[in-house]
């Protein structure tokens, strides 16, 4: 029999069967996706990452599952996006939308358009997705826009007055442009709040407003009236009143310090010299030694960093390299006033020194997490939670790369 002119096999080639193979491993990780951002939601809805001293539930992610801070950010956004978008969320746990997809649908689906949003996603690609998502978001008319922001830049103002209660009250007015640099700037800082001790937002922001200002802070001259015949305590501040002393000792732990004695009708017996501030050379030594980021476990913080004493001043301890370490104002405060404790541990070689930090458990942080190898593969997982993906038909995905908009 003369095969040489025979008719080409029907079935699938090597390469249709790698790309079907390929298409489908795509499903399940897209499936797992899902999953992942489930629970991502779930666990930052309870805010389970406070317990470690996380500044927030990205932070977390990024010390526990080693994803970048942004990264981890834009999940936890898209994760609590998908909570009220019931028909894509099916589509992303089936494995027919990707990740890629669903990040460009959670900016702009809403209950309203979710059906039309989802029947594009499934006959597109990634990047027409993307592209039709940039049309959707529009905006105002440059004209108008200009003439609003020169009235408001006009009417600018910012002013304060102090109540009979001891607070102060403050009062803004901002062009559209430069209140979103302080709103985002306010929003972003609040994530770090401990919602332990600010359980409303608008306490957070309130916090939020302090720890920015805090950040642009070179450091405290803080002054603390000692009343004559008692131990050491903060009645007040420039421009306050009374702070309690945990309070003053973390102001004073990178800060100069004036002790300034008084008798019990206020009335100042004697001004100290200047002690405790760490000197220049000595913190230029510690910012290389902690390689000028925070040291609290899984915290990226590198800007405005306080030099912390681990056994502070007040209680003996040293304005020494052994007895310093650098913390961002969040794990600063948890250290001094949130039951978190942070210790040096000197080899026996006396040659490397370990900081240890603790939660108000006792139970000690670790530096890093190594994530478990997979022991399961990823398509038992889901067989045996009755996951079934569904990659994209492949007459869709031919018409996806020939679509054109």
């Amino acid at each position: 029999m003369n095969t040489a002119h025979a008719l080409p096999s029907s079935g699938p080639t090597k390469n249709e069967i790698l790309a079907d193979k390929i298409s489908q491993l795509a499903a399940h990780i897209h499936a797992a996706t899902y999953r992942f951002l489930v629970m991502v939601r779930e666990f930052d809805e309870r805010e389970a990452w406070a317990e470690m001293g996380a500044r927030s539930c990205a932070h977390w992610l990024n010390w526990r599952c080693g994803i970048n801070v942004h990264t981890a950010r834009e999940k936890i956004r898209v994760a609590h996006a998908l909570a009220d978008l019931h028909k894509i969320s099916a589509a992303f746990k089936r494995g027919q939308l990707s990740y890629s997809k669903i990040r460009a649908l959670t900016r702009v689906a809403n209950t309203e358009n979710e059906d039309t949003l989802l029947n594009i996603a499934l006959s597109g690609t990634a990047s027409q997705l993307e592209q039709l998502v940039r049309r959707e978001i529009r905006t105002d008319d440059e004209t108008d826009v200009e003439a609003r922001t020169a009235a408001a830049m006009e009417h600018r103002e910012f002013r304060w007055h102090s109540e009979s209660d001891g607070s102060v009250v403050f009062f803004g007015r901002l062009p559209a442009e430069l209140a979103e640099h302080v709103i985002n700037a306010i929003e972003s800082t609040a994530e770090t709040i401990p919602r332990e001790t600010s359980p409303t937002v608008k306490t957070r922001h309130a916090d939020a407003l302090v720890a920015l200002a805090n950040r642009n802070c070179k450091g405290y001259e803080v002054t603390l009236h000692v009343s004559a015949g008692t131990s050491m305590h903060a009645n007040s501040l420039k421009n306050t009143g009374a702070i309690p002393v945990p309070a003053a000792q973390r102001l004073c732990c990178d800060a100069a310090f004036v002790p300034a004695s008084e008798d019990h009708e206020g009335n100042v017996l004697d001004v100290g010299r200047r002690t405790r501030k760490i000197p220049t050379a000595m913190r230029r030594a510690l910012d290389i030694r902690d390689k000028g980021c925070c040291r609290f476990p899984g915290c990226t913080n590198t800007s405005f960093l306080h030099g912390h004493h681990i056994k502070h001043w007040a209680n003996g301890g040293k304005t020494s390299l052994d007895n310093l370490v650098l913390l961002c104002w969040h794990h600063h405060n948890l250290v001094h006033e949130g039951g978190f404790a942070c210790r040096a541990i000197r080899s026996q070689t006396k040659k490397e020194l370990r900081i240890v930090f603790e939660r108000p458990d006792g139970v000690i942080i670790p530096d890093a997490f190594r994530l478990s190898a997979a022991t399961t593969p990823i398509e038992s997982q889901h067989h045996d939670l009755g996951i079934s993906p569904q990659p994209v038909p492949r007459l869709t995905a031919i018409y996806a790369l020939m679509w054109t908009w």
